[in-house]
């Protein structure tokens, strides 16, 4: 039972912050009605830059951005597989959870990737011959709302009052976890900058769901971000903590991957191929566990990208296949990179 509660407690501090995190982005996407997306026209080098840019927002948001572009063609190829590379899927937030500062080195060695990848993915394509999507439709982007309004003292009372059980229960979940935040962060005998993060998003992410119109709280918040992420991040998560802990128990894993690490190096990549999140967050944990290297995870986050590169298949299954291709290759030469510098 101690090992439940453990990976449960875990388990709704990593969800709630995924959750909330989730919710500020995309009011932040609304709000500004996708004005910022505008820094990408334009090609040349900058857009390079800034598909890399939007591939490090969390989760898909970013991606189906830079995917929208790719399909109405404003941007090249190598831009596109910039965003790829760049991005680290849902994951990004549970890594910012458990561990931060590693996760910006992360994400810094990725964006550079990113950037001199698409460079050369645009240079070697002609050479090649390799034809990329020629006749791309318009891919539907969730970057705006036509019903999102803000609404005035008076409006927001009134909305309290008659209040829609999808907002009571995503506002009690927020208030439980201010309370539980705020509880451990005054019984604790110093402070931890990372609760004290928790409890300001989530203040934060109340403000957001008392103010947006009920249009927006259903269709962005509840149906989309609640039911289509929370309770899936929170069912891997928990089962993949508890899963580790279990395992933990009976070995040593940390000393079984170490002496089999060229294995995970080869599932790292392999399940990185997965065009989808929540498998490669067992990499996410086993690092914030101790129990891989560096390498390993950033070999996965390299090769993954998310569920950013669902959209792009239906327009064209060939690029998407290019993708994962050359998301391969690079992992390989980061490999042999890893391998000479003795940091494998």
């Amino acid at each position: 039972m101690e090992l439940v509660r453990k990976v449960l407690n875990e388990t709704l501090t990593i969800a709630v912050f995924v959750f909330v995190m989730m919710v500020i982005i995309d009011y932040v996407n609304v709000i500004t009605r996708g004005r910022v997306q505008t820094l990408i026209r334009g090609g040349g080098f900058k857009q390079y830059i800034f598909s890399a840019l939007f591939g490090l927002i969390p989760a898909c948001l970013g991606l189906f951005l830079v995917v929208g572009f790719y399909v109405r063609g404003l941007i090249s190829f190598g831009a596109l597989f910039a965003a790829m590379i760049a991005t680290a899927g849902d994951e990004e937030l549970l890594m910012f959870a458990l561990f931060p500062d590693k996760t910006i080195i992360l994400l810094t060695i990725t964006f550079i990737i990113a950037i001199i990848s698409g460079l050369l993915i645009d240079r070697i394509i002609p050479i090649l011959k390799i034809r990329t999507c020629e006749e791309c439709e318009l891919s539907e982007i969730h970057n705006e709302d036509e019903h999102f309004h803000y609404f005035g003292f008076r409006e927001t009372v009134e909305i309290l009052k008659n209040m829609t059980l999808a907002r009571f229960l995503l506002l009690l979940l927020l208030a439980g976890s201010v309370i539980f935040f705020t509880i451990h962060l005054l019984t604790e005998d110093e402070i931890h900058s990372e609760q004290v993060i928790l409890i300001i998003v989530n203040l934060i992410a109340t403000f957001v769901i008392i103010t947006v119109p009920e249009h927006y709280l259903n269709e962005h918040i509840w149906n989309h971000i609640a039911k289509r992420h929370l309770i899936k991040i929170f069912v891997i998560t928990f089962s993949v903590l508890f899963v580790i802990e279990l395992l933990s128990e009976f070995a040593d894993l940390k000393a079984l991957v170490t002496g089999h690490l060229n294995l995970v190096y080869m599932s790292a990549i392999l399940i990185g191929l997965i065009p989808q999140s929540g498998p490669h967050l067992i990499f996410v944990m086993m690092y914030a566990k101790g129990i891989i290297p560096f390498g390993v995870l950033l070999v996965n986050t390299v090769v993954q990208d998310g569920h950013g590169l669902l959209p792009l298949i239906p327009h064209s299954l060939r690029d998407s296949l290019l993708i994962k291709l050359f998301k391969v290759i690079i992992s390989g030469i980061i490999l042999i990179v890893l391998y000479f510098t003795g940091l494998m």
